[in-house]
């Protein structure tokens, strides 16, 4: 008689995974329910229009974030170490030149978008620099197969998402307040994210594959992300 095998580790980690990017989309969800209720219309309706500005950030991010999971299992597959380094330095440099751009234009967006404080656009323009920065650690640790600890980090960044973002809202900071929750749900994943990536040691190095994308597959990669996100969105 046959024994079943057990699952692997990566097996599992890959069904929490599942699990996990289900448990952020309806804890998304309930945000904005709770943040409508907590703000009322008008408010909301401001936080709305800067939402449309952060997916400007998170969907291309989300592309290239893609490319490098593909990119880092490949290398994986092959038996060799993937040295992210250099990758993660670009990156961290790309978030803050968004960032840097977005509280230039901040003037400029205020008046666009009818908003009483410039605060808010401030507070948006230091959260350009975290998703932008997450693509590359969220990439390698999934193209390592540790979907698990990917997850349980999401899982945690939506929990202090909804739960600063409550605070912030009774203690009247309003559209701030929900765009400051983000900046810390965030933060905290990339923290958590960058300490869970185990950086290739010095000496192994020189054997490593540095982690890199294509600046053509990384367009074509956005490209077809945002075009996915604009016909089922």
């Amino acid at each position: 008689m046959r024994l079943r095998s057990l699952p692997s580790p990566v097996d599992l980690g890959r069904f929490w995974f599942m699990l996990a990017l289900a448990a952020v989309g309806v804890g998304n969800m309930g945000f904005h329910v709770i943040v409508s209720r907590l703000m009322g219309p008008a408010e909301y309706g401001a936080f709305g229009s800067l939402l449309a500005l952060m997916v400007l950030v998170t969907v291309p991010a989300g592309g290239v974030q893609t490319l490098i999971t593909a990119r880092t299992a490949r290398i994986v597959e092959s038996g060799r170490l993937v040295d992210g380094t250099a990758a993660f330095g670009r990156f961290r440099r790309a978030g803050a030149i968004c960032a840097i751009a977005m509280l230039a234009a901040a003037p400029l967006l205020q008046g666009f978008l009818r908003l009483d404080s410039i605060w808010p656009i401030c507070w948006l323009a230091l959260y350009c620099l975290f998703p932008v920065a997450i693509v590359v650690p969220w990439g390698w640790l999934c193209g390592q197969g540790k979907f698990a600890v990917v997850g349980t980090i999401a899982i945690a960044g939506t929990v202090i998402r909804i739960s600063v973002g409550i605070l912030l809202i009774q203690a009247g900071f309003g559209v701030s307040g929900a765009i400051m929750a983000s900046v810390a749900a965030d933060s905290c994943q990339l923290v958590a994210l960058y300490l869970a990536s185990n950086r290739v040691r010095a000496r192994d190095r020189a054997r490593a594959v540095s982690l890199g994308i294509d600046p053509r597959a990384a367009i074509g990669g956005v490209l077809a992300v945002t075009g996915l996100w604009l016909l089922v969105g």
